[in-house]
């Protein structure tokens, strides 16, 4: 039962590791689209006094500001960068690598939680053991070696 937890909670802590905190901070991590520029109206040219209403002003919020359009000598917008096409390819590889992360943890929790288990197993786990065990007496035989003698 001790197991079958610690995979539950070991798929748990993966999956809010993938997913990251940045998700829930940045408003284009759920839809992988651009939030729309905010729009501003010219201001006026004359010298009139704009007129004075009392409607409230609708609240702030929190949007991100629009990149600055670079121009050229003629006054034509220039074109934009390659860099500004999407997402870098080192992040889209990071995020795969972390995608097949997980499928992995996945696949092994639920081998672990239904218990299925081949046949050759056991056999490779006695065998892997008693190598262990094996290499252990070898070490310590060579640990006794290198220890300097006490006179007597």
């Amino acid at each position: 039962m001790r197991r079958r937890v610690s995979a539950i909670v070991a798929l748990a802590v993966c999956a809010l590791v993938a997913t990251g905190p940045a998700a829930a901070q940045d408003p284009t991590a759920t839809t992988g689209l651009p939030t729309p520029a905010p729009t501003t109206t010219p201001a006026p040219t004359t010298t009139e006094a704009a007129p004075t209403t009392t409607e409230a002003a609708p609240p702030a919020t929190a949007q991100t500001p629009a990149a600055p359009t670079t121009t050229t000598e003629a006054g034509a917008p220039a074109a934009a960068s390659d860099d500004e096409d999407g997402p870098s390819p080192l992040l889209v590889g990071g995020i795969v690598l972390g995608v097949l992360a997980l499928l992995v943890l996945l696949a092994i929790g639920l081998i672990r939680l239904t218990a299925w288990e081949p046949a050759w197993l056991p056999r490779a786990r006695h065998a892997l053991g008693e190598a262990a065990y094996r290499g252990g007496a070898t070490w310590d035989e060579f640990r006794d070696w290198l220890r300097p003698r006490r006179a007597r």
